[in-house]
């Protein structure tokens, strides 16, 4: 339990760190190019574990993986750039709204049923949803969007 506490506290840290680091460079640099050397940075630290041998590629659903990595990137980019038009507080809570993003789809895409406790989740985040960005409204920033 300690150690999945120290985990979860180190990647709340290190999320804060990379909101933090694109913040300070969104005023010089693209947030295509934030996306693009985070990303190849991200392989750089892979690499040794991908050639010694404890990560393989081998998948009988290879383009699916290649979709759900595409997703991921752009994901990425609008993230980017949402941190750099907008608040970093608003942004972030927007964010923490992917789990009941995550139940709505498992149930719309997929047909996944859903608990009752799920669709308080759903009804509660999306309520959430709407008093952050409050659509309507001269305090709207359209960049929460991405």
């Amino acid at each position: 339990m300690r150690q999945a506490t120290l985990l979860a506290i180190g990647a709340s840290a290190l999320a804060a760190a990379d909101t933090l680091i694109v913040k300070l460079l969104a005023s010089h640099v693209h947030a295509f190019e934030i996306a693009f050397f985070r990303s190849w940075f991200g392989l750089l630290f892979a690499l040794p574990l991908l050639l010694k041998g404890r990560l393989t590629l081998r998948s009988s659903l290879l383009p699916k993986h290649i979709l759900r990595a595409v997703l991921k990137y752009c994901a990425m980019i609008a993230f980017f750039i949402a941190i750099t038009h907008a608040p970093v507080a608003d942004v972030t809570a927007i964010s923490l709204l992917a789990p009941p993003f995550t139940l709505f789809g498992a149930w719309l895409f997929l047909r996944q049923k859903q608990h009752p406790q799920h669709l308080i989740v759903i009804v509660l985040g999306f309520a959430g949803a709407i008093i952050i960005v409050q659509p309507g409204t001269p305090a709207f920033n359209p960049y929460l969007l991405y």
